[in-house]
């Protein structure tokens, strides 16, 4: 990244927990790649691979985080930082500006067993118990017995799924560009 890019990034605060995620992303592609082929994965790295997974949930979840801040603040909602989170912000934007549309597709992303509400689901399990698991191949993260997924494949459709939602969302609404 370009000093002018990472500075760029490092004041949008979406696109940098965006870039942060990748970057834990590459890491965890990194990880795998060493583990191939081997029969067991050590305990450093497994906690290296933990370290990464939660570092990613918690970066691609905040990414959406600092959107509803970014909203929050833009459109002058006046909503107090702590209090921030999607049902909220949605509250005011239809009392406030009536622009009940902005975040719509954010709410069905966020409906239960929707992607969105996966992802906030495995941050908030990541914080209680380890979810991966390892064959000779790939890396796996595991929820329940319905949640079976391949590690890095679900993460790198996860993020392109959170870039297209915050374009998507930042299209909508020109205050949200005019500092990106």
């Amino acid at each position: 990244m370009s000093t002018e890019d990472s500075n760029g990034t490092r004041l949008d605060r979406v696109e940098f927990k965006l870039y942060a995620a990748q970057f834990h992303l590459n890491n965890l592609v990194s990880l795998e790649d060493k583990l191939i082929g081997n029969n067991m994965i050590g305990n450093m790295s497994s906690q290296q691979i933990e370290v990464e997974i939660d570092c990613f949930l918690a970066q691609i979840v905040a990414a959406i985080d600092a959107l509803l801040v970014q909203i929050n603040n833009e459109l002058g909602l006046g909503i107090g930082i702590e209090k921030v989170d999607l049902s909220i912000v949605q509250s005011a934007l239809n009392s406030k500006t009536k622009d009940i549309d902005l975040l719509s597709e954010l709410h069905r992303a966020s409906d239960y067993n929707n992607w969105m509400w996966l992802l906030r689901k495995l941050r908030s399990e990541t914080l209680h118990r380890n979810l991966m698991s390892g064959n000779r191949q790939k890396l796996t993260l595991k929820l329940d017995e319905n949640i079976d997924k391949e590690l890095v494949e679900y993460f790198e459709k996860a993020l392109v799924s959170v870039r297209a939602l915050v374009s998507r969302i930042r299209s909508k609404e020109p205050l949200l560009t005019r500092n990106v």
